[in-house]
């Protein structure tokens, strides 16, 4: 058995899970259409590639289809107990009135980029400093689901 902390164990399992999901429900899918369970799976390896890659201006220029105030999001990583993640998705959300970013792709983005640069890259520089401890948390969350996920035929605990 693995180091449940060793990074490449975690992110396969993960991403292969997430890949199973996404099969079974087609490239389209909602938020709404998954579990809960599948969701956290589905909007974590989602978000966290979004942020990793473009930061949180990546992630608010694209629309989560069924997500457009990015609640499903945040409940996601609070599922999966990564409190890292969840304390800087809550800060970039809070850069928006009452916390929730428009559903206008256009004015989210003049609203977010009205802060300062310094700001925004701070936020992001959070959340990449959690990208371990995010996969860690998600395969973590999809082991003591073991049943729950086993239909997708994935070995779960390498």
């Amino acid at each position: 058995m693995s180091n449940y902390g060793d990074y490449e164990d975690n992110f396969a399992i993960c991403v292969n899970m997430w890949k199973s999901i996404t099969d079974k429900h087609g490239d389209n899918a909602l938020a709404t259409e998954f579990t809960p369970e599948e969701r956290a799976v589905v909007l974590i390896v989602f978000v966290e590639g979004i942020v990793y890659r473009d930061g949180f201006e990546g992630l608010f220029q694209s629309k989560l289809a069924g997500d457009p105030d990015y609640k499903f999001t945040l409940e996601a990583f609070e599922r999966i107990g990564c409190a890292e993640a969840v304390e800087t998705l809550k800060e970039a959300l809070r850069l928006f009135p009452e916390g929730s970013p428009p559903r206008d792709d256009k004015v989210r983005m003049e609203q977010y980029m009205n802060h300062p640069e310094g700001i925004r890259n701070s936020i992001d520089s959070r959340f990449w400093g959690s990208h371990e401890s995010i996969y860690k948390c998600l395969a973590n969350y999809i082991r003591e689901r073991t049943r729950l996920f086993a239909s997708y035929g994935q070995i779960l605990i390498s």
